[in-house]
């Protein structure tokens, strides 16, 4: 889902404005699960200065050494993401000190054999689970990896990961598919994803709703690499009596396997003082879920157009942060996180299957299922910054029992050191002549050119 939709419509109806710095401080707070690995570039000496184009990563399995996808983004002086706005060329920036460095954890291999070059910079990364891995980066000529974890279509708003696509609608979700890890595909699973904001103010004389058709959005840029995508937005929400809220710039961040990310409101008052009470109800609306079972945190799994378990539909579970849908060969796992400073706010899970169901607007009436949050005291929250962050993954069968297994492979604590060595006698890195004889092939010319503009 649109996290930043959700946020929006929680901050006209809440009096609120949405953050402009706080939470997109410094590029990595669009990385949010250890499947990815981000690295400053202070942590990057050796390298600083060179272009992105000259660079090269890889990782060796015993003798044989391999190319790896990469990507580095920059940041501006506010500390957000640098994002060309739409039809600019994004050019090939150098490796600076507010640059970010991106790949994917699982290619790392093992650590290479002999001294280290002083121009190549060698990342460990070590975990709990899983012992240490490493992966290398440096000057070369050598063809770059050809693998392309995700693309952006901004003509048709559609963001096409490995295993998932997901396509908006002026502010709203209305195509997501997921393959499983064979690359087969399921149908569109949802009508769309709704959100339903509800609010009385002066003693219950006046009711507020929004939904997510109250909010328009329109893409004003976007960063494509081989790591992640970056979509940024103009968002704007109908208040009523034909005024519009102030408009708001929003990021989102976009993986191979998963999406997501931060956003903060800033509220100006205690809602107590205004409002009688807020109702918000967040869900995926998915109609073409047959076959997939439905579970959540604290509840049972149910089937979908089945015989429903008790316990899916028990209510006064204080805060359910997550809940899947998952079949046999493939599964979707939705995380909402809910701020320190929003502890009081109730996030019971919302679960209806019903096809005679109407909760206008939608395409196809009927909710089967309808799956995702309420979130109500409201009232409790204080003024000042809150933060909310929202997350979708695409998971294997490995992960679904128990779900727990799930969440603790994706916030498993991981260490990253940086090293670099001493320099060569021909001052050379490891990729700069080219692949080495046991190297396995990784690319074309075209694929470098493809990378080289991907990467920048």
């Amino acid at each position: 889902m649109s996290a930043l939709v959700l946020i929006t419509s929680l901050a006209v109806v809440l009096g609120a404005t949405r953050s402009a710095d706080a939470a997109d401080r410094g590029c990595a707070a669009g990385v949010f699960t250890t499947r990815v690995v981000a690295i400053g570039g202070r942590r990057l000496a050796p390298l600083l200065g060179q272009p992105v184009s000259a660079l090269r990563m890889w990782a060796h399995e015993g003798d044989v050494q391999r190319a790896i996808p990469f990507q580095v983004d920059t940041c501006g002086a506010d500390g957000r993401p640098l994002v060309p706005a739409l039809g600019e060329d994004p050019g090939d920036r150098p490796l600076g000190e507010h640059s970010l460095l991106l790949f994917v954890a699982s290619d790392a291999g093992d650590r290479r054999n002999g001294p280290l070059p002083a121009d190549v910079a060698e990342v460990q990364i070590t975990s709990d689970a899983g012992g240490s891995r490493w992966a290398y980066l440096g000057r070369g000529s050598a063809p770059v990896a050809p693998r392309d974890d995700v693309d952006y279509d901004p003509r048709s708003d559609t963001v096409r990961g490995q295993r998932y696509t997901v396509r908006f609608h002026t502010g709203y979700i209305d195509f997501f598919s997921v393959a499983d890890a064979a690359g087969r595909s399921t149908p569109n699973l949802v009508d769309r994803w709704k959100i339903r904001v509800e609010a009385r103010i002066l003693w219950g004389l006046l009711r507020f709703r929004r939904t997510e058709e109250d909010v328009h959005e329109e893409v004003i840029g976007y960063t494509d690499g081989p790591i992640r995508v970056i979509r940024r937005s103009r968002l704007q929400t109908k208040v009523g009596m034909g005024l519009s809220s102030p408009e708001g710039i929003a990021d989102e961040y976009f993986y191979g396997d998963h999406y997501g990310g931060p956003s903060e409101i800033r509220i100006p008052f205690q809602l107590a003082r205004v409002f009688g009470d807020v109702d918000v109800r967040i869900y995926l609306d998915s109609p073409e879920a047959h076959g997939f079972r439905v579970s959540a945190e604290d509840h049972d799994a149910a089937a979908v157009g089945g015989s429903v378990a008790d316990g899916t539909q028990r209510a006064g579970v204080p805060r359910v942060s997550w809940f899947m849908l998952t079949r046999a060969d493939v599964g979707v796992l939705h995380r909402l996180r809910l701020g320190p400073t929003l502890d009081a706010v109730e996030s019971e899970l919302f679960y209806v299957d019903d096809e005679a169901r109407a909760d206008p607007p939608e395409a196809v009436v009927g909710l089967r299922p309808g799956v995702g949050y309420r979130l109500t005291n409201w009232g409790s929250v204080e003024r000042g910054v809150h933060e909310i962050r929202t997350e979708t993954y695409v998971i294997d069968p490995a992960e679904f029992s128990p779900p727990d297994a799930a969440l603790s492979r994706l916030s498993s604590p991981v260490r990253v050191a940086v090293r670099s060595g001493s320099p060569r006698r021909d001052g050379r890195a490891d990729m700069g002549a080219g692949p080495p004889r046991h190297e396995r092939p990784s690319g074309s010319a075209p694929a470098l050119a493809r990378q080289s503009r991907k990467g920048r």
